[in-house]
């Protein structure tokens, strides 16, 4: 009798939460009621492996969790959490599951739900996850330029997770970056200084790639566009002047969606055009073809950015055929 009044009160207990936490799909009674508590591993690098993700500076933790039933493929929940790794879900040992997490970075909070505010990334559905311009409305990207300012808060985590029925539940749940960065390093940054066009001038910056602006969680994969996107730097060449002739800087990063084993499905490449003006005269673009970009690695365009000449090559990282190269944050 105990027994099936603690069952009736898991049940009771379980509906009460999900009804709390989002709109919920699945409305059925548990048969084998189990409270299963997960906790969420980040993946940074295949040698670092962390119990939550990385701190970021100014920035709160935003751990994302869907529950859904894989065989009605329904929503069961969806729980938000801040600076909390550790979850907890009601389950059914007969039936069989998918967990979806995705984990970014916020800094604020919408004061009519009381829940974090989409920042980088607008998150309402996993299906959809939309890399966030911070200028309007994303359904109608068309091309826009994303500033490469505070680059660590655009980190983002994610891992789709499948239980059978009656399996054993993990405790863990280990998910990595959906993401790939390019960096582009100036190998002439020293010598701008010996130029009048460019001593005291502001320097802009820009990569542009027919790139992935959505990903989606369920299917951990990525959804080709065929729109540009763009990262942009502009800095101020005088931050330059102490540096000696040989000096290399790294002036512009981004952070694209990427495919777990590809640049595109079905292909491992991509096609880059770089862009530099000086102040608001000089400027040139240089193309860079059959560039290796891939999930959780680094690609690096390294070379003359405006002299010494403007040509580049391309150096992926010398680890690239290893799994999860970290992405130096």
């Amino acid at each position: 009798m105990k027994t099936k009044l603690w069952l009736a009160f898991i049940v009771a207990f379980s509906t009460l939460i999900s009804c709390t936490k989002d709109e919920i799909k699945e409305t059925e009674p548990l048969a084998q009621p189990e409270v299963v508590t997960f906790s969420i591993q980040s993946v940074v690098s295949k040698t670092s492996l962390r119990a939550a993700a990385p701190v970021v500076t100014g920035k709160d933790a935003r751990y994302i969790v869907e529950l859904w039933n894989s065989n009605k493929n329904s929503r069961i929940d969806r729980i938000v959490q801040l600076n909390n790794p550790s979850f907890t879900l009601i389950l059914d040992r007969s039936i069989s599951y998918n967990v979806a997490v995705w984990v970014d970075y916020v800094d604020d909070v919408d004061d009519a739900t009381g829940t974090p505010s989409d920042y980088f990334y607008l998150t309402t559905d996993f299906q959809r996850i939309v890399l966030n311009s911070l200028d309007g409305d994303p359904d109608a990207f068309d091309g826009r330029v994303y500033q490469t300012s505070n680059l660590p808060a655009r980190d983002a985590f994610t891992g789709i997770f499948s239980f059978a029925a009656g399996q054993t539940y993990p405790t863990t749940l280990q998910v990595k970056r959906p993401l790939a960065r390019i960096n582009l390093v100036a190998t002439d940054a020293g010598l701008w200084k010996n130029r009048s066009e460019v001593n005291g001038a502001t320097l802009t910056f820009r990569v542009t790639n027919p790139g992935y602006y959505t990903f989606n969680v369920l299917t951990q994969s990525c959804v080709a566009t065929g729109l540009n996107i763009e990262f942009q730097n502009t800095i101020d060449a005088s931050v330059y002047n102490t540096y000696p002739d040989n000096q290399s800087q790294t002036v512009l990063s981004g952070l694209y969606f990427a495919n777990t084993n590809s640049a595109d499905n079905g292909g491992n490449t991509k096609t880059f055009t770089l862009h530099w003006q000086i102040g608001t005269g000089t400027e040139g673009n240089i193309t860079l073809s059959d560039v290796l970009f891939k999930r959780n690695y680094n690609t690096n365009f390294t070379g003359g950015t405006l002299f010494n000449p403007v040509s580049f090559t391309i150096d992926a990282n010398s680890e690239y055929d290893e799994p999860d190269v970290d992405l130096g944050f």
